[in-house]
């Protein structure tokens, strides 16, 4: 048997998977747009989210391992590409199944006894439970053997009979829930059909000219209607918004015209009714403009002249548009599924189907669950791909023991030629990046709903030695002040300028409005909080209002120390000393080693710190902790210059820093600062905290400056 070629093979991959990636992307788009989207409030639905994109945007898989075997006349190169093909093709197939799942509607209309669904439904239960029956038989085989032990047997038994009877009550409900609906509603006899066509897109810019829909798509875009995008702000025309002619798209003409769609990928006008039903009677004058190419003639939509129709009127008005109507009426209202009633086996088929795809959401699921309580608890993943012991792998060993359906798809996929466990390190950072999404879009999501925020901004290098900027916003939500983190992005600058580009491009791309900015803070550095070329004076020129400028008063309280204990030799002289004593301990295991037992032995020692340039209560914590362990620190410097096991140079700095510190220079400093540390410390960690008010910390700084007066 000849085998297609490489790049045949290659093409037929990339195409199913960039399908499904694309309608996902459009679906999203989509969602997106529409002025009734769904709120997500709660972590079931953070989870179902990220399980749509998960399986809509995976594009390469690279964790299949090939098991068959290839033809013996074939390079090695050419079967390793082999496998790599079936791979995908597997991996795509898998996909597809399981966005059939996701995208089945998760309501069903029981209007009768008779309706499809219900019977649809009732049949996949009972397929569930069809599965239980070869557990059943394997246990009561168990129960006649010898070597089995009676303890493990009770608790598989156990296993089993929870299995069975969650899936007995599940049937019980659905089936008590059909016969209640079904008399409440029996006089309302209709048939709808759950199902949709899962990867038809309904943006009609996607479509050329004489695409020919299936049945079955035509049924799903019936189903859901015209795609009327509604947006906050359209895009424009440039030609016609220069010339002050109407330059955009505007959502009143749905009301007007119920037909009418709206092309997000060609910001154009279509006909719904047209487009799906061009040919028949009636359609003589068809023309491709409101069905393939699309119309933005926006100054012409509503009138073309003095007494002449726009072209919606002129459209929709005319015998051509009306045919389609008709074609339309006439396939929405003809009995529908006919054939799927009367065709048992494709029941049985579908019913099979979409257990499978339910087994396949709960352990998408799952998976999930378990990369989010890694991200949620901060737990690295250690995704080695070639070892078991990383957290994840283990995760979801521990779940597998205690989740029968779980542990049966595993080891099913164990048994098929081509194996995707979903486990490898790829798949990891897969979850974690649409887990991350679905939390962004709640985040997003809040602020839009918020009439006006704050922006905060500011910068740190990281261990790369990237400067990264944190983006953090501040709103309300029930007349509550919320914070939260929006975006953390490189750039390598610190002009102001460039700061404020940064962080107006960040708002919309996000598609938060910059009209609801009304404040922004930063620290005080000039390029942040300057009059004239610091970021908040930028950011009011560039919007051509004022955005009020709140200097970080916890960094302003640290400035007001650093900058007047630079204005004396003295306490320089003593930071210094500070420093170059942590370093004298820290940089000798020895040396340390004494510091520490003494410290061990005292019940009040602290351990030595460190200074910090940018953190000014690390610098209270040292002197804290100095003055408490003064006595220690004197006897440690003791014992090193009359320790034998110490070299000459460390007893010589050592005798050196002990006459230092018992002067009365020093030990006045260390007291007098502090005090002044520690009351600023008191005011910087109240500044901090999260339940801020204004009126305290007025009180405080105005008790602070008086005290220190």
């Amino acid at each position: 048997m000849h085998s297609k070629s490489p790049s045949t093979k290659r093409h037929h991959n990339n195409k199913a998977g960039n399908d499904i990636l694309q309608y996902f992307k459009r679906t999203k788009a989509n969602e997106k747009t529409t002025t009734t989207v769904s709120a997500l409030t709660s972590q079931d639905n953070l989870i179902s989210n990220a399980q749509m994109n998960m399986l809509g945007t995976v594009e390469n898989v690279e964790e299949s391992t090939a098991v068959g075997e290839v033809a013996d006349n074939r390079s090695s190169s050419e079967a390793n590409e082999h496998i790599h093909s079936n791979e995908s093709e597997k991996e795509n197939h898998m996909i597809s199944a399981s966005i059939s799942h996701t995208q089945s509607t998760t309501s069903t209309t029981l209007n009768c006894p008779c309706d499809n669904s219900c019977l649809h439904q009732i049949g996949v239960k009972l397929r569930i439970m069809e599965t239980l029956l070869h557990p059943c038989q394997h246990l009561m085989k168990l129960s006649t053997s010898i070597d089995i032990c009676p303890e493990v047997f009770v608790e598989e038994t156990k296993i089993f009979v929870d299995k069975l009877l969650e899936a007995g009550n599940d049937l019980k409900m659905l089936c008590t829930d059909i016969i209640t609906e079904t008399e409440m509603k029996r006089n309302k006899i209709t048939i709808m059909d759950s199902k949709e066509d899962e990867l038809i897109n309904r943006d009609p810019g996607y479509y050329d000219a004489g695409h020919k829909f299936t049945e079955k798509q035509l049924r799903y875009l019936v189903s859901v209607g015209p795609l009327q995008v509604k947006l906050e702000e359209y895009p424009k025309n440039r030609e016609l918004y220069t010339a002050g002619k109407t330059c955009k798209f505007a959502s009143k003409w749905y009301d007007e015209y119920p037909y009418l769609e709206y092309s997000i990928k060609r910001d154009a006008a279509f006909c719904f009714t047209c487009r799906l039903f061009p040919d028949g009677p009636g359609s003589e004058k068809y023309t491709d403009a409101w069905t393939s190419n699309g119309v933005a003639t926006w100054n012409k939509m509503k009138s073309q002249g003095i007494k002449k129709k726009g072209k919606l009127e002129q459209h929709f008005s005319s015998a051509t548009h009306k045919s389609s109507v008709d074609r339309y009426l006439n396939f929405k209202n003809k009995k529908l599924h006919v054939d799927l009633m009367l065709d048992s086996n494709r029941m049985k088929e579908d019913q099979e189907q979409e257990m499978i795809l339910q087994l396949n959401k709960q352990v998408i699921v799952t998976l999930l669950d378990s990369a989010r309580y890694l991200a949620r608890q901060g737990l690295a993943f250690q995704r080695n791909p070639e070892s078991e012991g990383c957290n994840f792998v283990q995760l979801v060993y521990l779940q597998r023991r205690n989740n029968q359906v779980f542990n049966d798809w595993f080891f099913k996929t164990k048994l098929e030629k081509y194996q995707n466990s979903y486990l490898s390190h790829q798949s990891q950072d897969k979850y974690v990046q649409l887990l991350g999404e679905a939390v962004e879009s709640l985040v997003i999501e809040e602020i839009i709903k918020s009439p006006f925020i704050s922006i905060m901004a500011d910068s740190t290098p990281d261990t790369s030695h990237r400067e990264m900027y944190s983006i953090v916003i501040r709103f309300t939500k029930n007349y509550q002040v919320e914070e939260r983190l929006l975006s953390v992005q490189e750039l390598p600058s610190k002009v102001g300028e460039e700061i404020c580009l940064l962080l107006l491009k960040t708002l919309p791309r996000k598609g938060i409005s910059t009209e609801k900015l009304v404040a922004q803070c930063y620290d005080n550095a000039p390029n942040m909080g300057g009059s004239y070329k610091g970021v908040q004076a930028c950011v009011t020129n560039h919007l051509n209002r004022e955005i009020l400028h709140i200097p970080c008063s916890a960094h302003n309280s640290n400035l007001a120390v650093e900058y007047a204990c630079h204005c004396s030799v003295e306490y320089i002289n003593l930071f210094m000393l500070l420093q170059e004593l942590y370093n004298y301990f820290t940089l000798s295991i020895k040396r340390y080693h004494v510091l520490r037992e003494a410290l061990d032995k005292s019940p009040y020692g602290l351990n030595i710190k460190s200074l910090s340039d940018t953190r000014w209560t690390a610098n209270y914590e040292s002197i804290h902790a100095i003055i408490e362990s003064y006595d220690e620190i004197i006897y440690c410097f003791q014992l090193i210059e009359e320790g034998e096991q110490f070299d000459k140079e460390s007893k010589l700095q050592g005798k050196n820093l002990r006459n230092k510190f018992i002067s009365y220079e020093i030990i006045v400093l260390l007291k007098f600062m502090e005090n002044i540390t520690r009351t600023t410390n008191s005011l910087t960690s109240h500044l901090q905290s999260k339940h801020l008010d204004i009126l305290s910390s007025m009180e405080l700084i105005a008790n602070t400056l008086k005290t220190k007066m």
